[in-house]
């Protein structure tokens, strides 16, 4: 197994792209050229709370990232509301409603009943010493399921020690550019500060093991990464967090109020300002208006300064301005 360990997201996607191509083995698969990981890799974040990606080459859409790491954690599973801020995220929809693999609605409606963030979260409190605080995603019938959407994540595991809360992803399949170092840091820890919160510990560190570790050698973005003199944004990545002064926003102060905060958030924006999780009056409304007033106006940056999540507020307005706001 390979290891890359890393400050935060900054600081590994250049050491990713750096492993693969001087490592990755040619390997086709449904008709996509990737360059894959010749053994399993395990990304490990000494600081996860540092989930945003500043990387204009990238050029990731922290919008999504964001509204798709509360719409999990609301255990949503529909197409329409992740829509609004991917206008392509239907294709991976067998009927265009819903999402067969989403990762929220597994965790926390989908198996019998229980809610497992709940559920380990309670399992912790119990115990720190416990090693049995596993999160399942993948399920037996998934095997034999044709869809656009099985699962690249299988379980999550806890472990509580020294006051901290570690957590470790399995994950089967792992594009490093839109899953490991794009969608997956921001979803997974806020599943990670979320149940650590629950429990009373501080967030520890992240540990994703990627079984097929790889990147789409023809796609658009992996040929951004890896063209001559793209390495030169790479110089310091991981003291992006330091040098713009950002010190990541404490998402939840209410744990036993924040899941259904969440869920009615999602399903209407303006319950926000009844929050009393103020993340969701602070950092979640502000981004979403922002979000509403570049879709509409072009002038996102607006409502984006009220943002008091530096790291999100810093993000997203280098993101509206390389598409010509001011």
């Amino acid at each position: 197994m390979h290891v890359i360990r890393c400050r935060n997201v900054n600081d590994a996607l250049p050491q990713g792209v750096e492993y693969l191509l001087r490592t990755g083995l040619e390997v086709t698969v449904r008709g996509q050229k990737t360059l894959e990981s010749p053994v399993p890799v395990c990304t490990m974040y000494e600081r996860p709370r540092e989930r945003v990606l500043f990387d204009p080459i990238r050029d990731a859409n922290p919008f999504f990232h964001f509204f798709e790491s509360l719409w999990i954690l609301a255990g949503k599973n529909d197409v329409a509301y992740l829509k609004q801020f991917n206008s392509r995220i239907g294709e991976f929809s067998d009927d265009g409603v819903k999402f067969y693999g989403a990762y929220g609605y597994r965790l926390r409606k989908w198996t019998f009943g229980h809610d497992q963030l709940r559920e380990v979260a309670e399992k912790l409190k119990k115990s720190t010493e416990t090693r049995q605080a596993v999160l399942a995603i993948w399920a037996t019938q998934d095997l034999s399921a044709v869809t656009k959407d099985p699962p690249c994540n299988l379980t999550v595991h806890f472990l509580a020690r020294g006051g901290s809360l570690n957590m470790t992803v399995f994950c089967r399949s792992n594009d490093i550019v839109w899953g490991a170092y794009g969608a997956n840091i921001v979803q997974f820890s806020t599943i990670q500060e979320f149940v650590a919160s629950m429990c009373g510990l501080q967030v520890g560190k992240y540990y994703q093991i990627s079984d097929s570790y790889h990147g789409y050698c023809e796609r658009e973005d992996w040929g951004k990464l890896t063209r001559p003199g793209s390495n030169d944004y790479h110089g310091l990545p991981q003291d992006d967090y330091r040098e713009i002064g950002i010190d990541p926003y404490r998402m939840v102060l209410h744990p036993d109020l924040f899941l259904q905060e969440c869920e009615t958030f999602v399903a209407d924006h303006r319950t926000a300002m009844d929050a009393i999780n103020p993340f969701f009056r602070e950092v979640a409304l502000p981004m979403y208006e922002a979000w509403i007033a570049h879709k509409e106006t072009k002038l996102g940056l607006v409502p984006l300064t009220h943002c008091k999540a530096t790291d999100w507020r810093e993000a997203g307005a280098a993101w509206l301005r390389r598409r010509g706001e001011s």
